[in-house]
Formats: structure tokens, sequence, C-alpha cells
């Protein structure tokens, strides 16, 4: 079974509990822009720093 893309992962969290791009942005201190690009235009993968942010942020364990 292939492996679900972290991005998506990402997004259906977000989703669960209710929270935008905007607020994970903030409180994981990526900037915006990285956060959309990455997720809703798929232009490139969170660097593994960025993906640690985002773990830390959300409580979660996310890996590339």
């Amino acid at each position: 079974m292939k492996k679900k893309d972290v991005r998506d992962e990402v997004l259906d969290h977000l989703k669960a509990i209710e929270r935008p791009l905007s607020w994970l942005s903030n409180k994981a201190d990526i900037n915006y822009s990285t956060v959309y690009s990455v997720l809703k235009q798929r232009t490139f993968k969170f660097s593994d720093e960025n993906l640690k942010k985002i773990n830390d942020t959300l409580g979660t364990s996310f890996t590339n």
C-alpha cells in the first residue's frame, strides 16, 4: 500500500481541527507563502526543519 503524501496528511489534519493555513503558518513560524506553495500548489515538499515545526505545533509525527 502506498504511503499517503505528507502534504495530504497535514491538510487533512488541519481540516479535522478546523484551522486554516494562516493559523499553521503563524503558530509554526513558517512564512505563509511557503506553507501555501507546499500544501496547495505542491511546488515542493517541506524541509525537515519546517516539518518538525509543524509536528511540534500540531502534536503530530508526520514524515516526508
